[in-house]
């Protein structure tokens, strides 16, 4: 029964043993390959695991079948973030933020793209967005000081 192995895969991703998950989310697709929730646990282990290229993989099937999937977006800005395609990254992380504009995490990360490419502007703007949206976090606390930091910069 599929949802009993979906129900598993959930289980043993959040018990952190990835590689059951890995194999349990292999056995759905066989099933079934359209998963969403498959490909975002496969997603989310090959993230942790800074294995991009897979990461990357799962998460572009999925938007091919969901292209308005805020955390689909949100993986493929990140991971292309993580391997320096800045602007590749700019683009996913803005629809995140267009799908869902509380994604703190979206707008965070996508400030440090902007600075990479020196756009200080737009990169003090998600920061401040950060802050507005979760102060008391750890991207809220490293975006407030960001904003401290570069104020003459900026």
């Amino acid at each position: 029964d599929i949802h009993a192995y979906l129900i598993l895969a959930k289980a043993q991703f959040l018990l952190k043993k990835y590689d059951e998950s890995l194999k349990t989310c292999q056995k759905i697709l066989t099933l079934d390959s359209g998963s969403i929730f498959v490909y975002n646990i496969i997603s989310q282990i090959y993230i942790y695991k800074e294995k991009y290229d897979s990461a990357l993989l799962y998460c572009q099937k999925a938007v091919e079948i969901e292209p308005d999937n805020v955390d689909f977006n949100y993986y493929l800005g990140l991971i292309n973030y993580k391997k320096k395609l800045y602007f590749s990254a700019v683009a996913y992380l803005e629809n995140a933020v267009k799908f869902n504009p509380e994604h703190s995490d979206a707008w965070y990360i996508l400030g440090y793209c902007y600075e990479s490419h020196k756009k200080t502007g737009p990169a003090r703007e998600c920061w401040k967005k950060v802050v507005e949206l979760n102060r008391s976090g750890p991207a809220g606390i490293e975006a407030q000081r960001k904003l401290t930091e570069n104020q003459g910069e900026l």
